[in-house]
C-alpha cells in the first residue's frame, strides 16, 4: 500500500478541492478545484502563492507544532511519522471551523463525525495534560486535539454542563481558556 493517497478537503458536506497526500513525508499536493471552491478557506485567496504552498500552509495551521511540549512523545505513542499524518487520523476535524478531510470515496457525512454535534473521547487530552504519553497508544485519535496549535500542553475536555472546553497546563495548574468553538 502506498502512502500517497487522494483526499478531498470538505466544508461540511461540500467538496472544496482534491489533493494528494504523502503522509510518510508530511506533504500535500493540490490536484483540482471542486464545484464548491468558493467555500475554500481564506488562505486560498492569496494569488501570489502556488496552490501546493497554500494547501501546506492550511494544514500547517491545523496540526500540533513540533515545538509543542511533549511533541516527540505524542508522535511515538500514536505511531505517527509526523503531525500531518496524526491530524489525518482524525479527518483533520477541528472545533474552530467546519473544514475536514475525506479519504478517496469515503461515504462519511459531516453530521456523523463533527465535534459540534458529536461528543468525543477526551482521553487524548487527559493523557497529554497529565504527561501520560504512554496512554496515547490506546486512545481514539478522532479528537480535536490533533489539530490544535500552540506550544504549550493543552487539550479539549468535554464538560457536561458547558460543553467542549480548552484547557492549557501551566506550571502547577490547569487553566480553562475561553470556549473557542464557533458553531
Amino acid at each position: 500500500m502506498t502512502s500517497k493517497r487522494i483526499y478531498t478537503l470538505m466544508y461540511k458536506d461540500l467538496e472544496v478541492l482534491t489533493f494528494k497526500a504523502n503522509l510518510k513525508r508530511g506533504r500535500v499536493f493540490f490536484l483540482d478545484k471542486c464545484e464548491h471552491f468558493d467555500k475554500a478557506p481564506y488562505v486560498f485567496k492569496n494569488k501570489d502563492v502556488s496552490f501546493d504552498l497554500k494547501l501546506m500552509r492550511f494544514f500547517n495551521n491545523r496540526m500540533i507544532p513540533l515545538q509543542r511540549f511533549g511533541a516527540k512523545e505524542i508522535l511515538k505513542a500514536t505511531h505517527s511519522r509526523n503531525f500531518l499524518s496524526l491530524s489525518f487520523k482524525g479527518h483533520n476535524l477541528s472545533l474552530s471551523n467546519h473544514y475536514w478531510v475525506k479519504k478517496g470515496n469515503e461515504k462519511l457525512k459531516y453530521k456523523d463525525i463533527n465535534f459540534f454535534e458529536n461528543k468525543w473521547d477526551d482521553s487524548f487530552a487527559r493523557a497529554v495534560l497529565n504527561d501520560d504519553f504512554e496512554a496515547l497508544s490506546h486512545v481514539d485519535l478522532n479528537v480535536p486535539d490533533v489539530v490544535t496549535g500552540g506550544w504549550g500542553a493543552k487539550g479539549w475536555l468535554y464538560d457536561k454542563e458547558k460543553g467542549p472546553r480548552l484547557y492549557k497546563r501551566g506550571i502547577d495548574t490547569l487553566a480553562e481558556l475561553d470556549n473557542l468553538c464557533s458553531h
